[in-house]
């Protein structure tokens, strides 16, 4: 059950706090004799451990292991001796007459001054608050703050992160963070900054009006240097192309345009893989995929533009770099195509030119003469020259 403090409510406040406070630091004296003890007593098992490995090679006539063992031991003294002094200052503190402690008549001064400041003040068994006036920081509106502390920690010296919470009334969080709610205000856990230590003395003399005013100052002013969540991107990164908001962690560059993106408007150059938004990717005319217009080139051949490297090949003979398919024909360019055909006509020029050389006039074989004439085969045989006989004619 909660309570707005009343004018009658605050004494006993007063008085809950500092008994609260009386029990806190007499815990905390007592833990800190039992820490300072086990630790003592760690250290001082190390240095009977060692003596009894010392006295056990000193028996054994182990000379030199007996002096490095004791050797080593010297590092002992300057772990124990300080063990020793905490541990004294610690008993020293729990035997001392405690303090008076938060007086009472301070707290109830305290407790005015912190009604008297904030408008809404109020307290239940653990925590006890004060709520801020609506917080406006560069024309974000981000509402009322209510400061939570609690009331267990008020006056002890063990005081930690966790003394005090920062919850936001009317909450307009960061468009990329819900637990952001202030620049420097997350899950409810306030970062102070250089206002750390002031803070935590504060709490622990009991100045409770000057912890809330300091927190309170702490929301009102706004550290461009280490914020959770910028200002300027409190609403989040707007995207460059559908303009969504996105948190800067979920943005994406594009370096062709320098400029911020969401996913779904970026996408990859498939030569290069180079990050991309969609303005800044082209269509190669071959296949169709998006590439950076710095990956597209046109045919040497015929001039098309606009065509990306896999669409772009080198001739088979000649070696000439990108052409387009349209080109290429069976992996030769033009140029090669045509001095293929020549060659091929060559070649059958030369073979017609042998064949008719092969064959007589009426297209029958001819036969090689002695004097290298040819004559058809089958042409009879007249006597040339003087004195030369017939040729006899068999008949069978």
């Amino acid at each position: 059950m909660s309570r707005t403090v009343a004018k009658g409510s605050l004494t006993r406040l007063a008085c809950r706090i500092a008994a609260s406070a009386a029990r806190n630091r007499s815990q905390n004296v007592a833990d800190a004799l039992r820490s300072s003890g086990r630790n003592l007593e760690d250290e001082w098992e190390t240095i009977r451990r060692r003596q009894e490995r010392a006295a056990k090679a000193i028996d054994r006539g182990w000379c030199l292991a007996a002096r490095r063992v004791l050797s080593d031991g010297r590092f002992d003294r300057d772990a124990w001796l300080p063990a020793w002094e905490k541990h004294c200052r610690a008993m020293d503190e729990f035997l001392r007459p405690g303090p008076a402690g938060l007086n009472n008549t301070e707290l109830h001064t305290e407790l005015q001054e912190v009604s008297n400041e904030f408008n809404d003040v109020g307290w239940n068994k653990r925590w006890l608050w004060a709520t801020t006036e609506h917080i406006v920081l560069e024309d974000i509106y981000l509402g009322r703050f209510q400061i939570r502390l609690r009331l267990d920690r008020i006056g002890s010296p063990a005081t930690g992160g966790d003394d005090f919470e920062v919850v936001a009334l009317d909450p307009n969080p960061a468009g990329s963070d819900s637990e952001v709610t202030h620049p420097h205000v997350s899950g409810g856990r306030l970062c102070p900054g250089d206002a750390t230590a002031p803070l935590r003395l504060a709490v622990q003399q009991g100045r409770l009006a000057d912890f809330f005013q300091l927190v309170r100052s702490v929301l009102r002013t706004y550290n461009p240097a280490s914020p959770f969540v910028r200002l300027n991107e409190w609403d989040g990164v707007r995207c460059s192309d559908c303009g969504a908001s996105v948190s800067s962690e979920e943005t994406v560059y594009c370096e062709a345009c320098e400029e911020d993106f969401c996913d779904e408007c970026t996408s990859y150059c498939r030569s290069c893989e180079a990050t991309r938004c969609g303005a800044c990717l082209r269509e190669c005319r071959g296949c169709g995929d998006g590439c950076c217009s710095c990956c597209l080139s046109a045919c040497a051949a015929c001039g098309a533009t606009e065509l990306c490297a896999s669409c772009l090949k080198a001739c088979a003979d000649c070696g000439r770099k990108e052409l387009c398919v349209d080109c290429l024909e069976h992996d030769l360019c033009a140029s090669c195509r045509d001095e293929q055909v020549e060659e091929d006509d060559d070649v059958n020029e030369d073979e017609g030119t042998d064949e008719r050389k092969a064959t007589g006039a009426d297209g029958k074989p001819a036969v090689e003469m002695p004097a290298g004439r040819a004559v058809a085969a089958d042409a009879a045989v007249h006597p040339v020259g003087l004195a030369q006989a017939p040729v006899p004619v068999s008949c069978g």
